[in-house]
């Protein structure tokens, strides 16, 4: 199967959400869908890359949060149909305003959600997120 399967939501600004999808390491090549509970989402692109004789898919949409319940589920589904294989991951989205909560995304989810076609924006916004409030508690620590 895969070596590495996420699902991730980057904000990148007050009303809209990138779902990303993806998926490295597969072989035979996979099929990456994203849906809702209700449906499959429109609208998703796909990228299938070989690289080393695995196969690297990512599945992406932009979303309007108007469009969207509050919360949001999004589901992404791996499927290898070649070796009668899937596996699903989901996640909770609550659209509004970007969360001055920091999340824990890993260097590799912040240079996706960049290769993806974020704005230039968001990948500052992430970071600001992250790293702003660990800077502020350090700084704090010191007096």
């Amino acid at each position: 199967p895969e070596t590495n399967f996420r699902l991730i939501q980057n904000k990148t600004d007050d009303d809209t959400v990138n779902v990303i999808c993806a998926a490295d390491g597969a072989f035979p090549a996979p099929n990456l869908t994203l849906a809702t509970p209700e449906r499959r989402l429109d609208g998703v692109s796909h990228e299938l890359k070989l690289v080393n004789g695995r196969y690297s898919a990512v599945a992406s949409v932009t979303l309007l949060d108007a469009d969207l319940p509050s919360p949001a589920e999004f589901i992404c589904t791996l499927r290898i149909p070649l070796a009668k294989y899937a596996v699903r991951k989901e996640a909770i989205y609550y659209p509004g305003p970007i969360s001055t909560t920091p999340e824990m995304l890993t260097a590799a989810d912040m240079q996706l959600a960049a290769a993806i076609g974020s704005k230039g924006t968001s990948t500052c916004t992430v970071i600001a997120l992250v790293l702003l409030p660990a800077l502020a508690q350090a700084l704090l620590a010191v007096k």
